[in-house]
């Protein structure tokens, strides 16, 4: 069994600069033209299905990488972002300005997405991240695509490696996931691999 992961192409969010977490936003014209670069390259892929996010900006992405394929498109609630609490809707000043206490703990080490009063859990999302990467594991299909969310998609890319023991390459240093970016691992029981990790040469 193949699956590539694949984050969203930009949003309207991202280009500017607003958080998002299960906020609805739509693709931006670069993330439309991204998703279609994101097509070309998995040309020759022949995906059994696609598995992607209720939000609109994974779920139009899935779409047009889709468009070359036809395969079933299955929508997994599992797959949505983290639920960022408070800071939805707000850019990272607006944060700051708002909550002034921010700043001093990002110094001292907290994650950002941590800080959001309301936010959804690190555990809460490794639960829905092993539950997605079960049922595409246990679909017994040879080739997955998987579209779906920065902080989501950073939990469960972990997780595969871990379980099937596969050290990320080239490591850490390369987080956070880009948009439209393309992560392929083979999942061969006998040798699994990593074949490419946060790759976007095609954009």
């Amino acid at each position: 069994m193949e699956v590539v992961f694949i984050r969203h192409g930009q949003s309207e969010a991202n280009a500017d600069g607003i958080i998002q977490g299960r906020v609805d936003y739509g693709l931006s014209g670069q993330g439309r033209d991204q998703a279609l670069r994101t097509a070309a390259a998995l040309r020759d892929y022949n995906p059994y299905r696609v598995y992607t996010s209720p939000l609109s900006r994974a779920a139009e992405t899935a779409k047009i990488i889709n468009r070359r394929h036809n395969a079933e498109i299955v929508i997994l609630d599992d797959l949505i972002e983290y639920d960022l609490g408070e800071f939805e809707g707000l850019t990272v000043a607006q944060v700051f300005e708002r909550f002034p206490r921010v700043p001093g703990r990002l110094k001292s080490g907290e994650p950002f997405h941590t800080l959001a009063p309301g936010a959804e859990s690190d555990a809460d999302v490794d639960i829905r991240a092993e539950r997605a990467l079960d049922e595409i594991l246990n679909s017994g299909l040879p080739r997955i695509i998987v579209v779906a969310h920065l902080g989501l998609l950073e939990r469960i890319i972990k997780k595969a490696s871990a379980s099937f023991k596969l050290e990320l390459d080239p490591g850490p240093a390369a987080w956070p996931l880009k948009n439209c970016s393309i992560t392929h691992f083979d999942f061969n029981p006998l040798s699994p691999r990593l074949i490419c990790f946060n790759e976007v040469l095609h954009l």
